[in-house]
């Protein structure tokens, strides 16, 4: 093979047999005219032996932007890169048509004004007749744009391919949170068809998304048509907006809470199985109604109350409490084959005390003494255990529940109740029925974000959008950490509105040590403890975990937590969501129960009231107050400072320092004496100094005022037989609780407790004492009777009285002038009965004159 071609001159390339020509052809050099003016889209140019330009047609004026006075004659090496100059390529191109006739070739051409551009063509040898080379023909045609076609379609391909795995990836990440979250989703074309569903709704719904996709909703659950879901949901997609309803599903036997959102392609929808929380609030509310029918009724069967008209309030008590309309309690007769009934509610006049039912399996009550257990029918009309009774279907009833009533052991009869309407009587309304006094306790929404049709990219945005929404309108505080390092990403306003403080930022589960949260024993959770951390170190799910919690205005709250890990296809835990809810009121509502009906047992406990008042104010700390005081009213109108109880034992320097210096009169105007005074109740939320300054009776007591830093004060007085003989005071300091009109309310119904023990207890006294004087004066008159003897009638009397009223007695006779004529003396001991004759004998008594 010959050297490469340069840019001063080609070398010669070997031919091979001359070409022949046909006669009358024209000749190679009228055929390269030929082809220069015949070929407008192709650069054609013919070359010498040594690459030398010596044509040079339009087109290639055009592609490469030399005319032709300024290339013809030169190399055509100067159209080639200088990288492929420095390759050889352009030698190699003439050499290679030299020896195969056609070289091919596709590279990077050069034009005049520098800018390069892709090249296609070919390279054709000229041969003379004898078969040297004469020369070479090459034509180029530019085939930029289809190379950069290509390469931007290979780009956008590459690019495609790339955003639709990142959209995979979202779309993944997002059906693992769908398919992790407690709630359940599915997703409804235009056409109400099903086009998503997480497992959630398929366990709530009892289908499974094989058979629900691509299914109409109406048709798979043709009850909801005509339903409130079905109006909602029209609703939704007719005005595009979020609908939010609580119902109850019959088909299912289920209460949903339900959020859904209308979407470009349908619609969203979110939903709860809430039945358990729909009937822990009902039980909630329904256990305060029955704690105060259980405590109404013992009060007035302690009583004393008579049985006819205890059984009758019994029966309206059941029938407030239940919500009923009939309540019977009926009374197993002697023969054993009738029920009467004594007492009950919505009878026709004239039953009770005279109707009777069969005590067998003719009656619901006579089935309960039969089974010998309580006996629940939702639907009266369908029973086969039992036939109701002429009572209760003359009155329309539908549904019944009925408990054994019992005395010493053996059945007495039947409690029951019954509704008109249809009914199910829970397992609280038993315990109520029987015991008068149970009940139990409580949801989170979430919101998903339906692909878009426009583009990968926009879809998640468009998703994440709707996810934060979703967030944004739970009722309860929401919080997302990233796994494994707990980082909080999302939380919404109600979690801030909460712990009234933000739990943001948090870059580690070691950043949860500083929410303030205590165990039932009191002791705090640790940063790992707190149900977050847990779902994301080990995958627990935390279900309803009461937590008392110390929010950011000082003050204390309750909240229920819940958790669950979230994980991608293969188990891992990518994330965990929490979530909070404030049941601080419930709380503090048991809380207020349990402190009354311990106040009461303190109150019951003893008639020694002064004992008594100070176990009560020792019991109202720390629960309503840091400081409890309790005064009484003396008969001239003073004020006695009973106890100063206080919840913090380091203040018991304070407390002393607080009973010594308060000291007030009738004169004073303010504080206790004032409440004493007027009967009403004083409530000083937030006090100023001024107001302290005002309560104080002495500088002293100002002083220990401020130091107690007092944050809220409340009074209370104590009412009995029309008149205040006490004053209840509470108040606040480190604890930084503020009083409300609520907690006056529970202060003045303490006081009303405590002041009717405290008079029960004056009237015990009182009682007491006079029993004492009557025994007194009846075993004085007893003694004097029994003897006629003068000696002894004085030395009895003498006796008396000192066993009774005094440690010695000494009794003047007087004669009928006036004077002395006898003493008698008598004392506890032989010791003070000689005490008493000396000082008799040394200043004897003349009545006629002002001595002794």
């Amino acid at each position: 093979m010959a050297s490469d071609v340069t840019t001063e001159r080609l070398e010669a390339v070997p031919l091979g047999e001359p070409a022949t020509t046909l006669p009358g052809a024209p000749s190679v050099e009228e055929a390269c005219q030929l082809l220069l003016a015949g070929i407008p889209d192709f650069a054609l140019l013919t070359l010498d032996a040594e690459g030398r330009i010596v044509s040079w047609n339009p087109a290639a004026e055009r592609l490469f932007g030399y005319r032709a006075d300024e290339i013809l004659g030169k190399s055509f090496v100067m159209l080639f890169t200088s990288e492929d100059v420095r390759q050889g390529r352009p030698a190699r191109e003439l050499n290679l048509a030299a020896q195969t006739g056609l070289a091919l070739d596709e590279n990077w051409l050069v034009r005049k004004d520098g800018s390069r551009f892709w090249a296609s063509g070919w390279t054709t040898v000229l041969r003379a007749p004898e078969g040297t080379v004469r020369g070479f023909v090459k034509i180029v045609r530019d085939l930029t744009e289809r190379v950069q076609f290509e390469a931007e379609r290979e780009r956008l391909l590459a690019a495609e391919q790339r955003l639709r795995a990142e959209a995979e990836e979202v779309r993944a990440r997002i059906t693992t949170i769908l398919e992790s979250i407690t709630d359940a989703f599915f997703a409804l074309d235009r056409e109400w068809r099903f086009t998503y569903i997480n497992r959630a709704a398929e366990r709530l719904l009892a289908r499974s998304r094989e058979r629900l996709l691509g299914r109409v909703v109406w048709e798979e659950f043709p009850e909801a048509v005509g339903s409130r879901f079905q109006r909602e949901y029209e609703r939704a997609i007719r005005e595009r907006t979020p609908v939010h309803f609580v119902e109850f599903y019959p088909p299912l036997d289920t209460w949903f809470e339900v959020r859904a959102y209308p979407t470009p392609d349908g619609l969203a929808v979110y939903f709860q199985d809430v039945s358990e929380r729909l009937t822990t609030e009902a039980r909630l509310r329904a256990r305060e109604r029955q704690h105060a029918a259980v405590a109404e009724l013992g009060q007035e069967a302690l009583a004393g109350e008579a049985l006819d008209r205890l059984m009758q309030h019994a029966a309206e008590l059941v029938a407030s409490t239940l919500d009923v309309e009939l309540t019977e309690i009926l009374e197993r007769l002697p023969d054993g084959r009738n029920l009467l009934l004594r007492a009950g509610v919505g009878w026709r006049p004239g039953l009770i005390g005279r109707a009777k039912v069969d005590a067998g399996r003719h009656s619901m009550g006579g089935y309960t003494l039969l089974s010998d257990r309580p006996v629940v029918s939702e639907d009266l009309s369908k029973e086969t255990r039992f036939e109701p009774s002429y009572l209760v279907r003359e009155h329309g009833a539908v549904s019944g529940i009925s408990v054994l009533l019992q005395a010493r052991g053996e059945p007495w009869g039947v409690l029951g109740a019954f509704s008109r309407r249809p009914r199910r009587f829970t397992e609280d309304d038993l315990h109520f029925l029987q015991s008068m006094a149970n009940v139990l306790s409580m949801a989170i929404e979430r919101r998903r974000n339906e692909e878009e049709r426009e583009g990968l990219v926009a879809r998640l945005a468009e998703e994440r959008r709707f996810l934060e929404a979703a967030l944004r309108q739970m009722p309860a505080g929401v919080a997302i950490a990233q796994a494994p390092s707990g980082r909080l990403i999302v939380g919404n306003e109600q979690l801030q509105q909460i712990w009234r403080q933000s739990l943001f930022p948090a870059e580690s589960i070691a950043d949860y040590g500083k929410w303030h949260g205590f165990h039932p024993d009191g002791h705090p959770y640790t940063a790992e403890e707190w149900p977050l951390a847990r779902s994301l170190t080990t995958g627990e799910v935390v279900t309803g975990e009461e937590i008392e919690i110390l929010r950011g205005d000082g003050t204390r709250g309750w909240v229920v937590a819940s958790s669950a890990p979230i994980r991608r296809e293969d188990g891992q835990i990518v994330a965990a969501i929490v979530t909070f809810v404030d049941i601080t009121e419930r709380k503090r509502e048991a809380e207020t129960h349990r402190f009354l009906a311990e106040a009461t047992a303190i109150l019951a406990a003893s008639l020694e009231f002064r004992e008594t008042l100070r176990d009560l104010a020792w019991s109202a700390v720390p629960f309503m107050a840091d400081w409890c005081f309790v005064d009484l009213v003396e008969d001239d109108g003073s004020i006695t400072r009973l106890v100063v109880a206080y919840s913090d034992p380091a203040r018991a320097a304070l407390a002393e320092r607080l009973q010594r210096s308060y000291v007030v009169t009738p004169e004073s105007a303010v504080g206790a004496i004032e409440v004493a005074r007027t009967g009403e109740p004083l409530l000083l939320v937030e006090p100023t100094d001024a107001t302290l300054a005002q309560l104080a009776p002495t500088e002293e007591h100002l002083q220990v005022l401020r130091e107690l830093k007092i944050r809220s004060l409340m009074s209370v007085p104590l009412y009995a037989r029309g008149r205040v003989i006490g004053v209840l005071t509470f108040a606040t300091s480190e604890s930084n609780r503020v009083y409300e009109e609520r907690d006056l309310a529970l202060a003045q119904e303490l006081a009303r407790r405590a002041a009717l023990a405290l008079d029960n207890a004056r009237l015990y006294e009182e009682t007491e004492a006079a029993r004492r004087r009557l025994a007194f004066l009846a075993r004085a008159s007893q003694s004097l009777v029994g003897t006629i003897e003068y000696e002894a009638t004085l030395r009895t009397v003498g006796l008396l009285a000192v066993g009774e009223m005094a440690d010695w007695c000494v009794i003047y006779l007087l004669d009928q002038t006036g004077h002395v004529q006898q003493v008698s003396v008598t004392a506890s001991s032989a010791d003070r009965e000689a005490l008493a004759r000396e000082i008799v004998e040394r200043y004897p008594v003349d009545p006629t004159t002002d001595r002794g």
